[in-house]
């Protein structure tokens, strides 16, 4: 005796598809949810490199790394050149967190941000040469390498005018402008990250 299969009713396909469905949406709204909060946790730690770089100024009368002639300086007698307030050699820029960590202001472990690379000290001209108008050469900036332009967009809307080539935030990011609305629809493709540190 056979028995006739019996496969899904419609209603039963229907209610799969609608678990699918919300599962797969929950899945891409925590993306968003763990990307935004990398953007708040790189906002936090600019604040906070800020500061203290603030704190080694009104401590010691010059910004780390300043006037510093040979590399990764830990007295802060030992940098004796001219003061610029601009960290445009490579002296100066690795002076940078060296001075702040011997002096117990800020930990190297700070130099690591929350997209997972390392913060790098650079002038304008050392992010790109050919961009002097976004990149000044007489700016330092927090740099950072291949950012998704979604967590910048996202940061410029936080931080600053959501203008990439003005402002505190420089990028060569060309997928968002003053009148993007949704920061997360916009390109993924990498773009460099510069925050303004001096001037």
């Amino acid at each position: 005796m056979h028995h006739a299969q019996r496969g899904f009713t419609l209603v039963e396909l229907a209610i799969a598809l609608v678990i699918i469905g919300l599962v797969l949406g929950m899945t891409f709204k925590g993306r968003e949810l763990i990307d935004g909060a990398k953007v708040k946790s790189v906002q936090a730690q600019y604040g906070k490199i800020s500061a203290a770089m603030n704190i080694f100024f009104e401590k010691y009368g010059f910004y780390p790394g300043d006037g510093c002639t040979s590399a990764n300086t830990l007295q802060v007698g030992n940098c004796t050149a001219a003061k610029d307030i601009t960290l445009s050699s490579a002296a100066e820029q690795s002076s940078f967190w060296s001075l702040l960590n011997s002096t117990n202001i800020l930990p190297l472990s700070e130099k690591k941000n929350a997209i997972g690379a390392e913060w790098e000290v650079r002038t304008g001209d050392a992010i790109d040469a050919t961009d002097a108008d976004r990149f000044p050469p007489s700016n330092t900036f927090l740099y950072s390498l291949a950012v998704d332009s979604r967590m910048l967009c996202q940061l410029e809307k936080q931080m600053d005018d959501l203008n990439p080539a003005t402002g505190l935030i420089r990028s060569d990011a060309s997928s968002y402008s003053p009148t993007t609305v949704d920061c997360w629809a916009t390109s993924t493709s990498p773009a460099k990250m510069a925050i303004r540190l001096l001037p």
